[in-house]
């Protein structure tokens, strides 16, 4: 699910065709990584100027938290693919703090340029689809993933070794013992 996510993610926030404009053979087209004019079948890069500047950082925001989600989503997934969960050097909670910050800023780049007259395109959704998605198969996958054990300082875990476990485990649970070395009392009338 992740690496499906991470493509998803990828191929949105490449794309420029998240809001379009114009008129007749002329369209323009913008997303995340900027605008192009299309006439006919030929699409060329157009420079932002002229773009006002909350648009160009939430461009950019999106842009930025499109990759890192693309790449963390790609991480996670592949990382589980190899079954290799203990060795993801991404901590869950910074994952989550992309797609989080993705899905509110391509989100928020959707509504503003509605709100100037663009009208919507394909490509947003399948960004922020995956950004959805691949926060939904991390929640899922957390509990899979390997709790590093807290070492006291200095020491090292060596490789290969299994975590130490405390106490012995195959011997059937023992009757209370009483610590004081008195015998317990028995009820009255009994013997």
């Amino acid at each position: 699910m992740l690496v499906i996510a991470a493509v998803m993610i990828l191929i949105g926030t490449v794309t420029k065709n998240w809001i379009s404009g114009g008129r007749g053979s002329r369209d323009i087209h913008i997303g995340p990584m900027g605008a192009e004019a299309c006439m006919s079948s030929v699409c060329i890069d157009v420079p932002t100027r002229g773009i006002d500047g909350d648009i160009e950082a939430i461009m950019i925001l999106a842009m930025i938290s499109g990759f890192a989600s693309a790449a963390a989503a790609a991480t996670f997934g592949g990382m589980a693919l190899a079954r290799k969960t203990d060795k993801i050097p991404v901590p869950p909670k910074l994952a989550h703090a992309a797609f989080g910050l993705a899905a509110f800023s391509m989100t928020f780049f959707i509504i503003r340029m509605i709100s100037e007259k663009g009208e919507l395109s394909w490509a947003g959704f399948p960004a922020i689809i995956g950004v959805v998605l691949a926060s939904v198969g991390l929640k899922r996958l957390t509990p899979y993933l390997a709790a590093r054990p807290a070492l006291p300082p200095g020491a090292q875990q060596s490789q290969g070794m299994a975590p130490q476990q405390y106490g012995n485990q195959s011997q059937p649970m023992q009757p209370f013992a009483n610590q004081s070395g008195m015998q317990p009392q028995q009820p009255y009338g009994s013997q």
